[in-house]
């Protein structure tokens, strides 16, 4: 039942010493994802725990293969690949949609015009880049299954699979202080610099088109972002690109406050309260009530009073009006952009993270039917819900009273209830 990661295959390395391919046993294989672990940290039970995980991985269909690094011979990569046949039944299992399956995904096709375009958001295909990555800046459905995709359904694997005889609660990138002797990594699909030849993968498309600092201008590729991050990711980029649009002409708008506070500071007739501080003979009190306090004249506030006009003047009242019907606009704008993504990428249903977490799953020992899904789901029994209310309700009720209390103000010890002094 064990298997020892030393004993497994030796995988090959590529002139930079990075581990790309798999051994000769398993030949044209890539890594999807590394286990990383120092072997000095293992106890024996430990170590019993690491192999039950990796050889409940392989009873998953995970093909495993491992090897030492060269700079480090206590440090132990373990490669795992999981073939198209995995990811389609993990897909079914874990309820998630993959893009190549589903008719109704469409990609972005807002194509924007001019110097605002690149080739990932107006593809032509006569362009070069089209010709070395058309399955990307195609814009079309995708064939297959996508860098995010794999990813999202390798992790939702590995949080399911038991490691050890233990409950899955060791998780699988976050371990809890003790247990922490094993990191994973997903692997990208290639090199980010830019090749002359050869294929082209999304990483490099987004590097040059969307992470370069010269495209600062340019309209994001929600459509490459998707399909290479996955869909919150593409949501959020998504989100920013269209609040920075919506923000020109709020930003105009005070810039147009701001200017003509700028240019009418000056004038009696628009700005009268700073002309009077200017021009007062008036002598304030001091600011302060120590000795060495000196009175000060009116007209030495008419600078600031100027500055306050600038930021506050008439046209700012236009302004909060025209902020307020900004920010409707912005909500509903965004919404309706929000739901148009969403039935594109296929995630208008899918409101929460498809994935029953891990800890719910051990927590819930009974199945039960549910009429919405119509499978047998996990199910808390009502006992258990009571006493975690109560349990936290509880908490809850302390930890009020006690901030309450720590604010209750107290009476002077020198005089007050005390009678001191």
């Amino acid at each position: 039942m064990t298997m020892s990661p030393s004993k497994l295959n030796q995988g090959q390395r590529s002139e930079d010493g990075t581990m790309l391919d798999f051994s000769d046993k398993h030949e044209g294989k890539t890594t999807d994802f590394v286990l990383v672990y120092r072997k000095s940290l293992l106890t024996n039970v430990k170590q019993e725990k690491l192999e039950y995980f990796i050889w409940r991985l392989s009873l998953a269909g995970i093909i495993i293969d491992a090897e030492r690094f060269s700079a480090d011979a206590d440090l132990v990569f373990v490669k795992l690949h999981a073939s198209n046949d995995v990811v389609f039944n993990y897909a079914d299992v874990c309820d998630i949609d993959l893009a190549c399956r589903n008719d109704d995904y469409r990609p972005d096709y807002d194509t924007p015009k001019g110097f605002l375009a690149t080739p990932l958001t107006r593809p032509k295909t006569d362009n070069e880049v089209y010709k070395r990555a058309p399955e990307s800046v195609s814009m079309d459905r995708p064939t297959g299954i996508t860098s995010a995709e794999k990813i999202l359904i390798m992790v939702e694997l590995m949080n399911r699979t038991k490691f050890g005889q233990r409950p899955s609660e060791y998780g699988i990138y976050k371990l809890k202080q003790e247990k922490v002797f094993i990191d994973a990594f997903p692997v990208h699909d290639g090199e980010h610099k830019w090749t002359e030849t050869g294929r082209l993968n999304d990483r490099q498309l987004l590097a040059r088109y969307w992470g370069s600092t010269k495209c600062w201008y340019k309209c994001q590729p929600h459509h490459t972002i998707e399909r290479y991050f996955g869909t919150e990711y593409a949501f959020y980029f998504a989100w920013l690109g269209f609040y920075i649009k919506m923000l020109i002409p709020a930003a105009a708008l005070g810039l147009i406050c701001f200017t003509f506070g700028l240019s009418t500071c000056n004038y009696k007739y628009f700005n009268y309260r700073s002309h009077e501080i200017c021009n007062s003979d008036q002598i304030m009190c001091p600011k302060c009530h120590q000795e060495g306090c000196t009175f000060e004249p009116l007209r030495a506030s008419c600078g600031l009073s100027k500055m306050c006009y600038i930021f506050e003047n008439p046209t700012t009242i236009a302004l909060a009006i025209a902020t307020a019907f900004w920010s409707t606009c912005f909500m509903e704008y965004w919404q309706r952009t929000e739901t148009v993504l969403a039935l594109r990428w296929n995630v208008r249903d899918l409101e929460l993270d498809p994935g029953t977490r891990p800890q719910y799953t051990e927590a819930a020992t009974t199945l039960r039917y549910s009429p919405i899904t119509r499978k047998m789901e996990p199910f808390v029994s009502t006992k258990k819900m009571i006493v975690g209310y109560v349990v936290t309700g509880s908490s809850i009720f302390l930890l009020v009273m006690l901030s309450q209390s720590a604010v209750i103000p107290r009476e002077d010890r020198q005089g007050g209830l005390t009678g001191e002094g």
